[in-house]
């Protein structure tokens, strides 16, 4: 009787990683309509992304969800890469800071945008102000719901750690004249040009807390470190992937084009 339980909960098991694995693709599949782009992988994407900020206080992570294609926008070819991302830091039961001046931490499930762009730019991260800036203490709940993290609290670890800074960036924010919420980090004669028309109403318009906008070599990444957009309904993945996906494309391009423009 025995043996009968073990092979019924381990072919339960794997109809449940079928049913999860087709969820996940209907999903992209969704996504994929909504947004105009195609299903794909990341492996199209540069090196370069390994040292953003994102990277840093993600420590990698699990992709799913990719989405890729091309967009014209005033002439310029954009070539346009979506996904959702599990750090590895929350699989750890952790989460990280990024220790600059005024410090900000990162979600364990976010969504990303990435833009490329036939340009090259020194390295700018912009970050609005939001929840992220306040650096959590978990509920008891959210240890459970996490095993990692229960584990973490029992061994005496702490949970929240601070990143590694890219050796790009400086812990300074930089003095440049932004909309109110926002702050700039990085180089800062580029950020001096950011700082300027069309960015600037783009910037003000956006009411969205914790959005962050980083730039690096031919990069233009757009996520949101702790975004309310995604936790309507108290959970990070309760915004469907398919409207997620279709309104950071949509925003993010008008960033793109108006950094395509400036420079």
């Amino acid at each position: 009787m025995s043996d009968l339980v073990f092979l019924a909960g381990v072919g339960a098991g794997f109809v449940g990683l079928g049913v999860a694995a087709w969820l996940r693709k209907r999903a992209r599949d969704a996504a994929a309509v909504a947004t105009g782009l195609a299903p794909a992988d990341l492996a199209h994407l540069p090196e370069s992304l390994q040292r953003t900020a994102l990277w840093r206080l993600a420590d990698g992570g699990f992709e799913s969800g990719g989405l890729a294609g091309t967009v014209q926008r005033d002439g310029v070819a954009i070539e346009v890469t979506a996904f959702e991302l599990e750090t590895l830091r929350d699989r750890r039961g952790e989460w990280a800071y990024l220790p600059v001046a005024k410090p900000f931490w990162l979600d364990g499930r976010i969504r990303v945008v990435v833009f490329r762009l036939p340009r090259a730019f020194p390295h700018v991260l912009l970050k609005r102000t939001g929840p992220a800036d306040q650096l959590p203490d978990r509920t008891a709940f959210e240890r459970v719901i996490n095993p990692a993290a229960g584990a973490r609290v029992l061994l005496g670890q702490n949970e929240g750690v601070a990143s590694e800074l890219p050796a790009t960036l400086r812990a300074a924010a930089v003095d440049v004249a932004l909309p109110p919420a926002w702050r700039a980090y990085g180089d800062p004669a580029f950020a001096a040009i950011l700082a300027r028309d069309p960015l600037l109403p783009i910037l003000a318009d956006d009411g969205d807390p914790d959005q962050i906008i980083e730039l690096l070599d031919d990069l233009v990444v757009v996520y949101h470190a702790r975004s309310q957009r995604m936790r309507d309904l108290g959970d990070a993945g309760a915004t469907p992937w398919s409207r997620m996906a279709r309104y950071l494309v949509d925003d993010g391009l008008e960033v793109a084009s108006a950094v395509a423009r400036l420079t």
